[in-house]
């Protein structure tokens, strides 16, 4: 009688060590799928300045900037003469919540955007449990993806975006070399499908947000600075140039010495869509 305990608690140990392991081996492949598409599928920035010709730098542009600024402000144009479209976007949705639909009561409209990944499925409930769970209506929450090759995550995926219908996702490889696609899909969707958000907020998934204060601070807004509001919090720091780093930036994709990104962006939604 005394060995069965003995024999359980081997057992269930060397259960949860197979469960352990399968988790490993299958986010391994998950890694190692996203390794393969950054280098071949040709969905990705990189891959698309390497493929531009040698008189078409992407980051040597002698342009006059300002004039194409104020073009851009004038008739939304991306065109250079000579040169095309600047970030090029040729993907589809796979996941399209639709238009917003707001009830503001008289308060400013916020959109919060925010960067998620496929695999991250309990970042996302966490955060409609927590500081994402309102009920005001004149705030609205979605979260931005792209694809897997797992057919398997595509059904998850599809199960919780028609669930929960806040799910953007379109279809290049969700790698985090591609953050720069995602970020080009989130302003494009704010810009063409929730045009009556007057404020957006964008962050990443492992963010905790005191939306309250932000909303706050949104409505407290003189009215003479709406039209020009763009905060952000700047990260200067040298470009990484180690193959082995998931920050890696080669000479050619990022030949310039400093990177500057935003940790999380709160603007004017008009203001932020001149830029896309």
């Amino acid at each position: 009688m005394g060995t069965w305990p003995k024999r359980l608690r081997s057992c269930v140990t060397w259960v949860i060590a197979v469960i352990v392991l399968v988790g490993l081996c299958f986010l391994h492949i998950i890694d190692k799928s996203e390794i393969y598409f950054r280098e071949e599928e040709n969905h990705n920035v990189e891959s698309w300045i390497q493929s531009l010709p040698e008189s078409s730098s992407f980051f040597a542009l002698h342009v006059d900037i300002r004039s194409i600024v104020d073009r851009k402000l004038l008739n939304s144009t991306t065109e250079i003469g000579g040169i095309g479209v600047i970030n090029p976007h040729p993907f589809q949705f796979i996941n399209n919540p639709g238009h917003c639909q707001f009830k503001s009561n008289g308060l400013r409209t916020v959109l919060v955007l925010v960067k998620s990944t496929v695999r991250n499925v309990l970042l996302r409930q966490a955060i409609r449990t927590t500081w994402g769970n309102i009920s005001e209506e004149n705030v609205k929450i979605v979260f931005m993806l792209g694809r897997n090759i797992s057919n398997d995550l595509q059904r998850t995926i599809d199960q919780e975006a028609a669930r929960y219908k806040d799910l953007v996702q379109e279809d290049f490889i969700d790698a985090y070399f591609n953050n720069t696609l995602k970020s080009i899909m989130s302003f494009n969707w704010a810009t063409q499908y929730c045009g009556n958000a007057q404020f957006l907020l964008f962050v990443d998934d492992d963010f905790v947000i005191d939306l309250p204060k932000i909303q706050r601070y949104i409505y407290s807004i003189p009215e003479t600075d709406v039209d020009t509001l763009f905060i952000g919090q700047r990260i200067t720091q040298p470009v990484v140039r180690d193959r082995n780093s998931k920050w890696s930036l080669s000479w050619k994709g990022r030949p310039l010495l400093v990177d500057s990104t935003a940790s999380a962006v709160v603007g004017n939604l008009n203001r932020v869509g001149h830029y896309w």
